[in-house]
């Protein structure tokens, strides 16, 4: 979905600035959510191989708004000239042509954009929230056959899928993949075990013949 993808690869240009363990932006944000929440906790940023990485870096992203955004409009960080992989004008392994003037603002820009940036990211992740939850049940070890019908699991993801209409351009694309995953999945052996599950019993408080 590239509406999907453009919000990831915002989220890279932010971590491209405030990743590295000696990096000012990194160190500064890390002082901010300190003094803010009196814990020491920064973004995140996954490996290749980790499962459902990108939408990680995401909410760890939204979680630290506030913190992030208090950075980016402060005075210190408009006195500093980046490179554009986050290190600074002093630093050891940077000269003058590493320099990128333009990725400071490029960055500000995208952490203050709150229709093009804040609202795309979570609606990104209110849908793929419960479908990550899904796939990492259906990974594991657990019994989980009754569970694909679930709240929070393809149900769910539907509705929520609904609720977007009007309010995003790739809707209709994601309703035909959930359309399209839900057939397959839907099967007289899946609702059997749906119905026969004791959690579901007893959520519903439901227990006929």
């Amino acid at each position: 979905v590239p509406e999907v993808a453009n919000v990831i690869a915002k989220v890279g240009t932010v971590l491209s600035l405030f990743w590295g363990r000696t990096r000012w932006p990194r160190t500064k944000l890390r002082e901010v959510i300190k003094a803010n929440h009196g814990q020491s906790f920064g973004l995140y940023r996954a490996k290749q191989t980790r499962f459902a990485g990108k939408y990680r870096e995401m909410s760890r992203l939204l979680r630290v708004k506030s913190d992030i955004q208090q950075v980016v409009v402060s005075a210190e960080f408009a006195a500093h000239k980046f490179s554009s992989r986050g290190r600074t004008l002093g630093d050891p392994d940077v000269d003058d042509e590493a320099l990128d003037a333009a990725i400071g603002q490029k960055v500000k820009s995208i952490l203050l954009d709150e229709e093009g940036f804040w609202k795309p990211l979570m609606l990104v992740l209110y849908v793929a929230m419960p479908i990550i939850k899904l796939l990492r049940l259906l990974d594991s070890n657990a019994f989980c056959i009754g569970k694909v019908y679930e709240y929070d699991r393809m149900f769910v993801i539907g509705e929520r899928i609904k609720e977007l209409e009007g309010r995003v351009t790739w809707l209709k694309l994601l309703g035909k993949i959930h359309a399209d995953r839900w057939e397959y999945l839907q099967s007289s052996m899946h609702a059997a075990a749906y119905a026969l599950d004791l959690q579901f019993l007893l959520m519903t408080n439901w227990y006929g013949p």
